[in-house]
């Protein structure tokens, strides 16, 4: 090749071909290099050593920027994000929102379960979490303020339906394990019980297992403030909580009706209660049919605390 004067191909002050080119260039094979005349480039293998330095990374699932780092399910779009790690909360170019610190997004930005580690807090939340989430934590404590979504006890959100629950994992060297507290009603002082921490599966459905709240009857009612309700735990036992208010008391007459695997197999199960207008003791029984009867210990009108558990299978 003859270089001419006054129009050098590499060497003078610019470059006035359209482009140099290897010649096993071939965008088909990706094979090859080729330097455009506008600056741009293709290199299709490169081996680079030293500090490489440049404003925007984009890879065919990811981009780095000086926002942060993102990737994505596919080719970058709206809502396929999986993945951001930024310093400050923001939107990227695809306009799929993303929170300071690091967030996983499972399903994408737009759907899905989402764990967020908060560099400014501290914490882990768990978002929109789907049956079977699993949360760990090793000291300290995680609080649900919401079904399915943990949050810091800072931003414990008071409420009655469903009842409030904190998973923690006690510090104090005894008990290592973590724990399920149900409280009725709010965390703040109210009685609770305790279980270790799994997930029963619903009697009907056959998926993770919630709070029901059951149709009163008699005359019986739920009291102000903390809404009666009852859940199945993982060993086969019944837990009720949260306070009614007494109707018709003669002795048998049926408060609520449990369903299917709720209730007693054979026999019928006593539980005695707190009468927290009288504070004494209400008794009630539980027979095979699930009709929770009341027995004794209250006037109509009297506010009944319920916070009790249950077998629900017996060997004779």
């Amino acid at each position: 090749m003859v270089l001419q004067a006054g129009n050098p191909l590499v060497g003078g002050t610019m470059l006035r071909r359209a482009m140099m080119q290897s010649p096993n260039f071939n965008p088909n094979t990706k094979t090859g290099w080729s330097v455009y005349q506008d600056g741009s480039a293709v290199f299709y293998t490169v081996t680079a050593e030293g500090t490489i330095t440049a404003n925007v990374f984009e890879g065919t699932d990811f981009v780095i920027n000086s926002d942060g780092e993102f990737f994505y399910s596919g080719t970058p779009a709206n809502g396929n994000l999986i993945l951001a790690i930024a310093n400050a909360i923001g939107t990227d170019q695809f306009l799929n929102n993303y929170k300071a610190g690091l967030e996983v997004l499972g399903t994408g930005g737009s759907a899905g379960a989402s764990v967020w580690l908060d560099p400014v807090d501290g914490r882990i939340v768990i978002t929109n979490a789907i049956a079977g989430y699993e949360a760990i934590c090793d000291g300290g404590s995680l609080s649900m303020s919401t079904p399915g979504s943990m949050a810091n006890p800072a931003t414990y959100a008071v409420q009655d339906s469903p009842l409030a629950s904190l998973i923690s994992s006690p510090s104090d060297g005894v008990n290592p394990g973590a724990e399920v507290k149900l409280y009725a009603g709010t965390a703040s002082g109210e009685p609770y019980m305790s279980t270790p921490y799994q997930v029963a599966l619903n009697p009907a459905t056959g998926g993770a297992e919630t709070w029901h709240v059951p149709a009163l009857t008699g005359g019986w009612s739920q009291a102000t403030g903390l809404t009666a309700q009852f859940t199945l735990m993982p060993s086969g036992i019944v837990a009720v909580a949260g306070r009614i208010k007494a109707g018709t008391v003669t002795s048998g007459t049926t408060v609520m009706t449990l369903p299917a695997g709720y209730y007693p197999s054979k026999g019928t199960i006593s539980i005695k209660v707190r009468n927290v207008s009288g504070n004494a003791v209400v008794f009630f029984s539980v027979n095979t049919a699930g009709a929770v009867q009341y027995q004794a210990g209250a006037v109509s009108g009297d506010t009944i605390d319920l916070d009790t558990m249950f077998a629900v299978s017996m060997s004779n």
